[in-house]
């Protein structure tokens, strides 16, 4: 805690709560969510030997932490990993703790903590670097469960949120390419328009510098670790770009799975030479209920053939 003089202030321990981890296994497996026994499956994210940065998503990485909107006792614990749920592992988690402030210097027994209903955030597959909120304005850095960044959506995108649970966060428009952000310095001045900018860190962790094959977090002396800071503008609120995830046979026919928004309209389009304009439209345009979605297609008889999802208005 802080105490003395607001000008020279001086920093007292208060207490911990060692036990978040085991509360957050136990909530998920005794179903106190509602959801099911082992929902999230943190009791198997939790165990020896899974990686905490699967490919996958199915690690136990918490990587956020802000206060809910209103000023009273609960927080936002967010997930890198896991993804939720269990059994598909497409949504950000985040579960707000409620009595996180009398919790984090109680130096209370194991089941302390109280937890309120969690929140699955539909980010196109990455979880939850980082979150910070100031009144119903929040930041998210949303990048993949793993360490490597590769195409999209497996990368860094900046999200705004209100904080209510009700509402879908908006991706900005503004691309991080190059970066690897897992903190927000300080958040910038209300209001957000797409020319504000905020700082953003990058701890650099698996960056080599010396040309020594050496990783920033394994180097020997901390004199020569580096971090990156960045400055990068908001950008505009933007719908998700669709992207196809797999195109399998079965059959006669071809299935092909893409991930779009919750109640965006799309149409998918075919060609057998994508370096030409000659795009042909499938009939039947899709207007989504889920992230995750198959449509099946005639096989044809072409050589190669090729598909792409379009957003409509």
């Amino acid at each position: 805690d802080l105490l003395g003089d607001p000008g020279s202030p001086s920093l007292h321990y208060v207490g911990r709560y060692d036990y978040l981890k085991l509360d957050l296994v136990d909530w998920d497996h005794r179903n106190l969510h509602g959801k099911g026994v082992d929902y999230y499956g943190l009791m198997a994210s939790t165990q020896p030997g899974v990686d905490p940065k699967a490919v996958d998503g199915s690690g136990f990485n918490l990587e956020g932490l802000a206060m809910a909107p209103g000023g009273g006792e609960t927080a936002y614990v967010a997930c890198r990993a896991p993804l939720a749920p269990a059994g598909s592992r497409v949504y950000a988690l985040i579960i707000p703790v409620l009595n996180f402030t009398s919790l984090a210097g109680g130096n209370g027994p194991p089941g302390s903590a109280q937890f309120g209903m969690p929140i699955e955030m539909d980010l196109f597959g990455r979880g939850i670097r980082s979150i910070e909120g100031v009144g119903s304005n929040y930041l998210i850095i949303a990048g993949p469960p793993a360490p490597a960044v590769t195409n999209y959506p497996n990368d860094f995108r900046l999200y705004t949120w209100t904080g209510n649970p009700a509402d879908a966060p908006q991706l900005r428009s503004t691309r991080l390419t190059g970066l690897n952000p897992e903190g927000i310095v300080e958040l910038p001045l209300l209001p957000w328009s797409a020319d504000r900018e905020v700082q953003l860190l990058s701890d650099c962790g698996t960056r080599i510098w010396y040309g020594d094959g050496v990783i920033t977090k394994e180097l020997p002396e901390v004199n020569f670790k580096k971090c990156r800071l960045d400055w990068v503008s908001m950008g505009e609120v933007v719908l998700p770009e669709p992207v196809i995830l797999g195109v399998d046979p079965e059959g006669s026919l071809l299935r092909i799975r893409w991930r779009g928004a919750t109640g965006g309209r799309y149409r998918l389009q075919t060609t057998d030479d994508p370096a030409s304009a000659a795009w042909s439209d499938l009939p039947g345009d899709i207007t989504t209920r889920f992230p995750i979605n198959t449509s099946r297609v005639a096989a044809g008889d072409q050589p190669h053939r090729f598909f792409r999802i379009m957003m409509l208005p």
